[in-house]
């Protein structure tokens, strides 16, 4: 894959459109794997605990007004988009490939979930792709009043070899915004 592939790959997720707007479920959490990129290969997985935990935090200031924070949404659904993201686990599962992760099992199994490794192999090589990768994604699923803010949330402001996942957020006030 190119980085002009990968960059093409992200800009396509699917995201649900029902309910009279946009759900940024999967966006947001290719920004926090894109986030854990710089950090090394042992964290290119994300553990399904952990990726609840910062979801939850993202989406009280950027998830849609009124819809729940629902991880199992973007963690299993990212399988399905053109190779971009994988579970190790998936075989240990109860749902197939199609149908949603159940919540308790996740946590049960302790699954990880991220990009697959040809993508964090690229990425990783270019610190450069992880900013334009992150650019991409905001640009095709939020509006640029909210691009930043997101940036410094998933710590991808200052570039993606000083932040990570598993650090704590700050709290911050709630600044959904209609898109």
């Amino acid at each position: 894959m190119t980085p002009d592939q990968l960059l093409d790959r992200l800009a396509a997720v699917r995201i649900d459109r029902s309910h009279g707007g946009r759900a940024p479920h999967k966006p947001l959490m290719l920004l926090l794997a894109l986030a854990r990129v710089g950090l090394g290969p042992e964290s290119r997985l994300i553990p399904y605990e952990t990726a609840d935990a910062r979801f939850k935090e993202l989406w009280e200031d950027f998830g849609r007004p009124g819809a729940r924070p629902r991880v199992e949404y973007p963690f299993g659904r990212l399988r399905n988009d053109d190779g971009l993201w994988e579970i190790p686990e998936e075989s240990q599962l109860s749902t197939g490939r199609g149908e949603d992760l159940r919540v308790g099992e996740a946590k049960g199994l302790g699954i990880t979930g991220g990009f697959r490794q040809d993508v964090h192999d690229l990425l990783s090589s270019d610190a450069d792709l992880v900013s334009r990768a992150a650019r991409r994604i905001l640009t095709e699923h939020f509006p640029p009043s909210i691009h930043q803010d997101i940036l410094e949330a998933v710590r991808l402001a200052a570039g993606p070899s000083s932040h990570g996942l598993d650090e704590p957020m700050p709290r911050r006030g709630r600044k959904v915004r209609e898109y």
